[in-house]
């Protein structure tokens, strides 16, 4: 059964790893070397076959992605808006894998399908993992989630969705205007309403659990996600949970 290593989550930083087999496939390289390592240990990374899926090119995304290179040399996928505007950036991108959405990718042992998410990066993407007899989404920094994203979130029993903010938090909080704006935009986050709303739908389909991610510091609060969590299985069926920010959490089972 695949399981979930969290090195960090929320708006200050992202990592994930999901470990199948011989395979662990991580989801962004946001955050210090040293809490991958105590997310997975020497014995967990020895002698596996590595990946490293981009979402795209923000920094709490991306900020320990020199020392994630030179310590694990992974293969690493991204879409061609990311790849540039890492290279920009100053990053060595001539052995990374270009990907298209919405195409089906046979790697080793698993299978990926990256799709487009709205956000206000260079071609930012969610990613769907099939493993056989499961299949796996991860989707955050997405200003909503329309019919397309339906689709390819409503093709997983297991997703890790984002559930960034609570509007009225928000909205009423110390953030500039602004900045309120862009996360509220088509292009910023998912609300725990949409998010709610969305396992509501996923729930129709073959979504039997949800893991809510990036999960903000300042318009969100854990005694939210526990009343949501609770809904989602008590309304749903879903079983539900949320990734504390920025730690580190091992061997969640998918």
């Amino acid at each position: 059964m695949p399981v979930l290593n969290v090195a960090a989550s929320g708006s200050s930083g992202n990592c994930c790893c999901i470990e199948h087999g011989n395979n662990l496939i991580f989801i962004d390289a946001g955050t210090a070397y040293k809490n991958v390592a105590d997310a997975l240990s020497e014995t967990d990374i020895c002698g596996k076959r590595i990946s490293l899926f981009l979402t795209h090119e923000h920094n709490d995304h991306i900020k320990g992605l020199k020392p994630f290179l030179n310590k694990l040399k992974p293969t690493v996928y991204s879409s061609e808006g990311t790849a540039c505007e890492l290279e920009r950036k100053g990053f060595d991108v001539s052995r990374f894998m270009i990907t298209d959405p919405d195409f089906l990718y046979e790697l080793e042992d698993f299978s990926v399908t990256p799709f487009a998410i709205t956000h206000d990066g260079h071609e930012p993407f969610a990613f769907r993992f099939d493993f056989g007899d499961k299949k796996i989404a991860m989707a955050t920094d997405l200003g909503v989630a329309g019919t397309y994203i339906l689709e390819h979130l409503g093709e997983a029993e297991s997703v890790i969705l984002e559930s960034n903010y609570e509007e009225k938090l928000l909205t009423e909080g110390a953030y500039p205007e602004y900045l309120k704006r862009r996360i509220l935009s088509h292009r910023g986050h998912l609300s725990n309403k949409d998010a709610l709303n969305t396992v509501g739908l996923l729930s129709r389909e073959r979504l039997k659990k949800v893991i809510f991610a990036h999960v903000s510091h300042e318009n969100n609060s854990y005694e939210l996600l526990d009343r949501y969590s609770a809904f989602c299985r008590d309304n749903f069926g879903v079983e539900a949970m949320y990734l504390h920010r920025e730690t580190v959490i091992r061997k969640i089972e998918l």
